[in-house]
């Protein structure tokens, strides 16, 4: 069973799943267009940008949505010592 299996047979999984797949298949095209050389030095390219805007976007599912579901408790700590 992988985590699509999985997230389609709980609480909420299914309309994730089908949330989420068409971002990432827009995040892995936006990848694709990305322009060729370095990336620090196309920063300022709309195919960088657009990429950039489609992560964050897609990051409350990952962060929030998802990790919930699949129960992860995701904890901060700083561990400098202080």
């Amino acid at each position: 069973m992988g985590f699509n299996d999985y997230l389609n047979s709980v609480v909420g999984g299914e309309e994730l799943v089908t949330t989420t797949i068409p971002v990432i298949e827009d995040i892995d095209d936006a990848i694709s267009s990305l322009p060729q050389g370095r990336l620090s030095d196309q920063i300022e390219a709309q195919e960088v940008i657009t990429l950039r805007d489609l992560l964050q976007a897609n990051t409350a599912n990952f962060k929030s949505s998802m990790s919930s579901i699949l129960g992860i408790s995701i904890t901060f700590n700083s561990g400098d010592g202080d």
